[in-house]
């Protein structure tokens, strides 16, 4: 539960900058690239299921993924570098599809929880 709540609270802060009438597309792009950390933490805590708030906040989890879902982060070819021992991607250059609506959604998924977080 420390890990998500530190990885939600560096999402909550982001989205803090982030407005909507002059979007920073880079901003957007590094909330947006945290798509594959929220499947890794969704799956670290699959193993606790049993305890309540780790049911809770898995659920959230869950409902963000959803919103997640809709993005999509297409990487050249030539640009990819992918490493099996470290397990990542990387890329110099992503191209990210989303609506400005989606990126909404994620925004307001993520402040939700914070604040559930913290009430």
């Amino acid at each position: 539960l420390i890990i998500v709540g530190g990885w939600i609270e560096g999402l909550y802060i982001a989205s803090r900058f982030h407005n909507s009438a002059q979007p920073d597309r880079k901003l957007e792009q590094q909330i947006l690239s945290q798509k594959y950390s929220l499947d890794r933490l969704i799956s670290l805590l699959s193993s606790n299921q049993d305890e309540e708030l780790v049911a809770r906040y898995s659920f959230m989890l869950r409902q963000l993924k959803q919103h997640y879902d809709s993005v999509e982060i297409l990487f050249d070819q030539d640009d990819l570098v992918i490493d099996t021992t470290l397990r990542t991607i990387s890329s110099s250059s992503p191209v990210y599809d989303y609506s400005d609506d989606t990126f909404e959604r994620i925004i307001n998924k993520i402040i939700a929880i914070r604040t559930d977080m913290v009430e």
